[in-house]
C-alpha cells in the first residue's frame, strides 16, 4: 500500500520540540566526545570506531569492505598502520 503526504501523521508541536531537541543533544554529545577522545588519545571518532570493531574480532583483523570504511586516504592510513 502506497501512502500519500495527507496519510502521514505529522508529529505534534510538543512532540516535535522533543525530537529536536533529542537530536541537538546527540550531535552535542558526539562533538563532545569526539573532541574528549582526540585531546586525550589524539584518535579521531572514525578511528576509534574502526579500533573498536576490530577488537570484536577473535583476530583483530577485517576486510576493509566489511569495515564499510570510505574515503582512500584513510584506507591508506589505516593500512599502513
Amino acid at each position: 500500500m502506497v501512502s500519500t503526504m495527507d496519510d502521514v501523521r505529522w508529529l505534534t508541536e510538543q512532540e516535535e520540540r522533543a525530537w529536536r531537541g533529542l537530536q541537538f543533544m546527540q550531535m552535542h554529545l558526539e562533538h563532545e566526545l569526539a573532541q574528549q577522545l582526540a585531546v586525550e588519545s589524539g584518535l579521531s571518532y572514525p578511528d576509534y570506531h574502526v579500533l573498536v570493531t576490530l577488537t570484536d574480532q577473535p583476530t583483530g583483523q577485517m576486510r576493509l569492505f566489511e569495515l564499510g570504511v570510505g574515503g582512500r586516504w584513510r584506507c591508506r592510513w589505516w593500512c599502513a598502520a
